[in-house]
């Protein structure tokens, strides 16, 4: 692809048997000619669920990981970017690379507001990660992708400010950060409205390991 051209970015899922190959994952990343790197941390769905032990990351790992890999020289150098979950470049001062520009942006992941997820039966949902039927919104067999996008109810929460539970409530930064990522708030809490839990602010985060 990078020889055709073609923008290159990769996705890389971060879990607990691979946080020490990151570091050198950049190195060979760029070796191939590729300069973007998207993190996205273990969700409890799927076979993750009965497997969170062997691989989950706390806060404490994640914290740690995120300010191990800004230390990398390509990265220091603006040779190399990271992209990573919506919460995490607000609060480490970084710029966040996920927010694009639309007239419904709310969130700060962009679901529902300048992204779409279509599966392979057509299902369209807002966000990539919220993917089952009660997540919905539509279906491109039935209808156009653009009366979905524009009329379905379905796009409604990830539309309006965010009305969330606990910290986020105080937080300082929570017009930049929208309260982070409503799917790891559904999944690890089992409510949309709760705090993210990935976020370490307001948490008791050991600084000796970060």
């Amino acid at each position: 692809m990078k020889n055709a051209n073609v923008p290159v970015l990769i996705a890389t899922l971060v879990h607990k048997k691979n946080v020490d190959d990151l570091y050198a994952l950049i190195d060979f990343l760029n070796s191939v000619g590729v300069s973007n790197m998207r993190l996205q941390f273990l969700l409890p769905q799927g076979n993750a669920i009965n497997n969170l032990d062997k691989l989950f990351v706390d806060l404490d790992n994640t914290k740690r990981i995120i300010y191990k890999l800004y230390e990398h020289p390509l990265i220091k150098q603006k040779k190399f970017d990271l992209v990573l979950p919506c919460f995490i470049p607000t609060i480490i001062g970084q710029k966040n690379f996920n927010i694009g520009r639309s007239s419904f942006l709310i969130n700060s992941c962009g679901a529902g507001t300048y992204s779409v997820n279509i599966n392979p039966f057509g299902d369209v949902t807002a966000c990539g990660v919220l993917t089952d039927e009660k997540w919905v919104c539509g279906n491109i067999r039935n209808d156009s992708l653009k009366n979905i996008w524009n009329k379905s109810e379905g796009f409604s929460i990830w539309r309006q400010v965010p009305q969330l539970k606990g910290k986020c409530n105080s937080c300082d930064i929570f017009n930049e950060c929208r309260g982070g990522c409503r799917a790891s708030a559904y999944l690890i809490t089992g409510d949309i409205n709760a705090s993210d839990p990935l976020c370490w602010r307001g948490e008791k985060v050991n600084e000796e390991t970060c």
